[in-house]
């Protein structure tokens, strides 16, 4: 399970696209019971998908949650959920959300969150600290 910051909650899932949606997707043998552990599980899926694109330019866990990722973070799960023949629709805006976060990933989106600081090695620079040298030409004068 993932451990970043819930991008969508079961409760905003089900606010999103309807208890019945949620049933047909997870009570394939009608108790009329939501299936919670598949709902977490998809959840997850979509948490670690987004972490692994946003993580190159933000920091993680981010602070808040803006409303485009969540958006984005609904069509995921909802794909996810979605063994069955996810459809046309669906299949869209899952690649559509995918390409989103490429985008935010290289920079051409952003999310209006702080970025993460590029390290020291990434600058192009080559820092080097260290104590003085020991042998130098004159040190080694008249060996």
């Amino acid at each position: 399970m993932s451990t970043s910051t819930p991008y969508i909650t079961a409760q905003s899932l089900e606010e999103r696209f309807g208890q019945g949606f949620l049933l047909a997707v997870t009570d394939p043998t009608n108790t009329g019971e939501i299936d919670q552990p598949k709902v977490s599980r998809a959840l997850a899926d979509a948490a670690d998908l987004i972490d692994s694109y946003i993580g190159k330019r933000y920091v993680l866990p981010v602070p808040t949650v803006p409303p485009s990722l969540g958006r984005v973070a609904a069509d995921l799960v909802r794909y996810f959920l979605m063994t069955d023949a996810p459809g046309e629709e669906v299949t869209a805006r899952y690649k559509d959300g995918v390409q989103w976060l490429k985008n935010v990933s290289t920079g051409l989106v952003s999310l209006g969150l702080p970025e993460a600081k590029a390290p020291a090695s990434a600058t192009g620079k080559v820092i080097v600290d260290g104590s003085r040298r020991l042998f130098t030409r004159r040190t080694m004068r008249g060996y």
